[in-house]
């Protein structure tokens, strides 16, 4: 038999049939990051033409461990075909070469329009202005609303090119996901070991990846077409192919020094400079692409990339955490939530655990078709619905806590924030629609008004029966939007879940029996009392089949 301690790993072990579609999981542990000092004044030495990458070199120094979580990444880098499934859902911008007929009828406008002007200076004998370039990309940016787009004939399955970081970025969110970290990337390749590529040490430039030193030339392959160079756990291109985005800031690594390096004798020798021009606003791009040889296909190669950028060889992939929901819920205090836009607990913005998310998530995945690779999914559409708590509520007990909901009340005239909720469905039982929203309590018991209210106090504006405890959903902005009747209770502290109850397993009441599934959150927020915390439920019920299928649940 398992000793206890065994078996409570084993239940925190994410699964791999946990995965998000298209992801496969990787172990964490500590992981060698970067580059031996040595090593990089070995490269340095051997390659006279290396001395122009020597600032970029150098930011892979001095190798350090880091002690990197559990994660789920991407097989492939993002393909033309899945982007195109985020551009039908969202009606974003497609990338400029999707859009060659609309570019060239710009194109032909422009050059008439520049005849034109030309002619009538020549006309009134003003002086004839400039001839203009045309600039493809420019112009796409200022005229792609309402024209037509499409993937190139052939490159479904190759990486999906001239996105930025804020493109790359969209579509992780849109798809439940998010952009790897440039230490997740060199776990991918490195795993518990220091090997330069996925597949080892070993270097075949006809085998392994796609990098400028294949005899035959052109731009990205199709994704997996070196099967050889594929990881241990099956992800491909990860050396060559195109560089891809990471969620990494180009910083320094720790104890990272300045260096000018001396090489040759007398007459010949040459001094290298290798500084890092860091920037904490620009990203890391990793992996290198067909444009380079294999000295950037290397495990720890990390570039620097403005956030604006986009290039035929920079695409990106996707990462994912092993718990439900929790990329989600960061992405939304990264944008949505930020320190301003949060209530106040006294002068400071309240803190939200995103770490301590309970969450449910679908995808819906294209039919696979012939010769896919294992493990490659289109995601069509996903589905969300999570809570994210408050760090901690400041209450040592139920009293203590309800006494400090009222005088929130008095103050404030708002309830005392629990957390928030945020989905992309709408719900019928509470009325929801998609958004994200504070997950306040009222107790039950009168309590005076707070001379911010005004005229019509929050019982009033949501016909609250004070003698009832309520949780209350406001949007962003504090406006109260709706409440229902709950009973919280000060309970042994315990982990979060999420649970879909099919109709036929749903308690017998008074209510007449529902023909959907419902979404339960069965919650438990940390007070300062470490043993014990205030438990609920949040209770949610969708129309039709918006919550059929398989669902990734906290569990």
């Amino acid at each position: 038999m398992l000793p206890v301690l065994a078996l409570a790993l084993l239940a925190q072990t994410p699964r791999p049939q946990d995965a998000p579609p298209g992801l496969v999981l990787h172990a964490g542990g500590r992981t060698r990051i970067g580059l031996e000092v040595e090593a990089l004044e070995k490269l340095l030495r051997a390659d006279p033409e290396s001395d122009k990458y020597a600032g970029p070199l150098s930011a892979e120094t001095p190798q350090h461990e880091v002690a990197v979580d559990d994660f789920f990444l991407m097989t492939t880098e993002v393909t033309h075909e899945q982007y195109a499934a985020f551009l039908r859902a969202t009606q974003r911008r497609a990338p400029y070469t999707w859009a060659s007929a609309a570019i060239d009828a710009g194109r032909r406008a422009y050059v008439a329009e520049q005849e034109r002007a030309r002619a009538e200076a020549l006309a009134a004998g003003r002086p004839v202005p400039d001839a203009l370039p045309f600039d493809p990309v420019e112009w796409w940016a200022e005229n792609w609303s309402g024209q037509a787009s499409a993937v190139p004939a052939g490159d479904e399955r190759r990486p999906v090119v001239f996105v930025d970081y804020a493109d790359a970025s969209a579509y992780a969110r849109w798809a439940g996901l998010r952009l790897m970290t440039e230490f997740e990337y060199q776990r991918a390749v490195r795993g518990d070991t220091d090997r330069k590529y996925p597949w080892g040490d070993a270097w075949d430039s006809e085998k392994y990846a796609a990098t400028s030193l294949l005899a035959k030339k052109g731009g990205a392959w199709p994704v997996g077409s070196f099967a050889a160079g594929a990881s241990r756990q099956g992800l491909f291109d990860l050396a060559g192919n195109v560089w891809e985005w990471t969620a990494s800031p180009y910083v320094a690594y720790p104890g990272y020094q300045l260096k000018v390096y001396e090489f040759g004798y007398g007459a010949k020798t040459r001094q290298v400079n290798a500084v890092a021009a860091w920037s904490p606003f620009q990203r890391v791009v990793v992996g290198g692409s067909f444009q380079n040889g294999n000295l950037m296909a290397r495990a720890t190669t990390r570039r620097a990339a403005e956030q604006a950028f986009h290039s035929e060889a920079l695409g990106f992939r996707c990462a994912a955490d092993p718990e439900p929901g929790v990329d989600l819920a960061l992405a939304i205090l990264a944008d949505e939530l930020t320190s301003n836009a949060r209530p106040l607990e006294g002068e400071t913005p309240i803190a939200f655990d995103a770490q301590a998310t309970v969450a449910a998530q679908h995808w819906q995945v294209a039919a696979r078709g012939e010769g896919l690779l294992q493990n490659y999914a289109v995601i069509e559409e996903h589905r969300y619905a999570l809570f994210t708590p408050v760090e901690q509520l400041p209450c040592t007990d139920i009293v203590n806590f309800e006494r400090q909901c009222f005088e929130r009340l008095a103050a404030t005239g708002r309830p005392l924030v629990l957390g928030f909720l945020s989905t992309n469905m709408s719900f019928v039982e509470p009325p929801l629609e998609p958004g994200t929203y504070f997950v306040g309590y009222r107790p039950s018991g009168p309590r005076k008004a707070s001379p911010s209210e005004g005229p019509r106090t929050l019982e009033e504006l949501l016909g609250l029966d004070p003698d009832s405890a309520w949780i209350v959903l406001s949007s962003l902005d504090g406006k109260p939007l709706r409440a229902w009747r709950t009973r919280l209770e000060w309970a042994p502290s315990r982990d979060g879940r999420a649970q879909l109850i099919d109709p036929s397993d749903a308690p017998r009441t008074n209510e007449p029996p529902t023909t959907e599934r419902t979404l339960r959150f069965e919650l438990s927020l940390a007070t300062r009392t470490s043993k014990k915390g205030l438990a609920f439920a949040l209770v949610l019920r969708s129309e039709g089949s918006a919550l059929a299928g398989t669902w990734r649940l906290t569990r």
